[in-house]
């Protein structure tokens, strides 16, 4: 299920405190525990007809400077190393061109639950935007979730903890409209989704859709089994790429992908995360390669044809105190190249970084993390870029 946790307490277990530490941040987690919140009498308000709301996020502040050109104003993104970051978007205060002031991460939420139907354990409803937009919208029961959120083919458990906003440069899956259908077996979970993704960009620069809702189904599923020692989850996702522009020979190409990721815990709250995927027309559902025109390629006789791509990425957490923690994260990506791509298209980038992250209390929270990246393009061309990230958060 989706689940929504949050608050601090170093004399719980470290699932318990893990989940608790996103409770007054708004952050959607996906796990086996049922929807129905934790801790109702400490975060929620109590109104008429058995109903419970709350609202709350953050307001964060990141500084960062660059070593070389990263490209992307808002966070270290490989597969955009060597354009001009100069010119950030709303939300991003330029201050220099090196250097830059950005509350993008800046976020609200309003949380609703009622406690009927009791036989599916409540309904809840969310809905939580930051300067880039709407995040999430969804209604949640025991057994379905309908609207915008978390595909199924991601892994929020296994995603490490970072003070760039872009995070592993293999990071997998997204957030979308669509229908889920969540099956509890025990302490395990398996998820079915028809999912709608949106547009994506072809080979020539016209647009192409992912069919969707709108003529065929978009699948997308995960099993993911639970245990003391942490959580391992299996995803797949079927996807249908229709052009909707002439000039091409073939109008339909069938996309796959297949994900395994986890999270191991160790000792004294430390634990380690992964995940690992790839398959064909996969693209966007790696970090790195949304608006790379990578789903899609020239054959070397002009025709277009689906390029396979695969990523993964490693991750350690150390906690220093009750409080404060260090995370490292490596990953790499990689793109099939189709023979008749330019000699610039993207074929494969890594990432690696290391942040220190302090709360000073439940609303307070400072990091720091420094990012470098590699993009090497078809013709082995090399670019590669750092960046220096200073968080501050408060979170109410």
């Amino acid at each position: 299920m989706l689940l929504l946790l949050g608050g601090s307490a170093a004399a719980e277990p470290p699932l318990v405190q893990q989940a608790d530490s996103l409770e007054q941040t708004g952050e959607v987690n996906a796990g086996s525990a049922p929807q129905k919140p934790l801790n109702l009498d400490r975060y929620w308000e109590a109104l008429p007809g058995s109903l419970w709301l709350r609202a709350g996020g953050y307001l964060q502040a990141e500084f960062s400077g660059d070593f070389g050109a990263p490209g992307n104003p808002f966070g270290l993104t490989p597969s955009r190393l060597g354009e001009d970051s100069s010119q950030a978007r709303v939300g991003a205060l330029p201050l220099g061109q090196d250097a830059r002031l950005n509350f993008r991460r800046t976020r609200v939420f309003v949380d609703a639950y009622s406690s009927f139907p009791e036989e599916l354990e409540g309904l809840r409803a969310y809905a939580e935007v930051d300067f880039s937009g709407l995040r999430h919208l969804y209604l949640q029961t025991r057994y379905l979730v309908i609207g915008r959120t978390n595909s199924a083919f991601k892994d929020p458990g296994a995603e490490p903890e970072s003070v760039d906003s872009v995070g592993p440069n293999a990071k997998l899956g997204l957030r979308q409209q669509g229908l889920r259908l969540v099956l509890p077996l025990g302490e395990d979970e398996l998820s079915l989704a028809v999912e709608d993704p949106g547009p994506g960009v072809a080979p020539d620069g016209s647009q192409y859709s992912d069919d969707g809702l709108v003529r065929k189904l978009d699948f997308a599923a995960h099993y993911r089994h639970q245990e003391d020692w942490g959580h391992l989850q299996v995803s797949g996702i079927r996807r249908d790429l229709s052009l909707r522009s002439p000039g091409f020979s073939q109008e339909t190409f069938r996309g796959w992908g297949l994900a395994a990721s986890g999270q191991v815990l160790l000792e004294d709250r430390n634990h380690l995360q992964f995940a690992l995927g790839g398959g064909s027309g996969l693209g966007r559902y790696l970090n790195d390669l949304a608006g790379t025109r990578s789903e899609l390629g020239l054959r070397a006789n002009g025709e277009t044809g689906v390029q396979g791509a695969w990523g993964g990425y490693l991750a350690y957490q150390h906690w220093l105190t009750e409080s404060s923690r260090v995370n490292f994260q490596a990953g790499y990506v990689s793109v099939n190249l189709l023979e008749g791509q330019p000699a610039d298209s993207l074929r494969s980038s890594c990432k690696a970084s290391l942040n220190w992250v302090q709360d000073i209390d439940e609303h307070w929270r400072l990091g720091v993390e420094y990012g470098h990246g590699w993009r090497w393009s078809k013709d082995g061309h090399l670019d590669s870029g750092g960046r220096l990230t200073f968080l501050t958060r408060y979170s109410f």
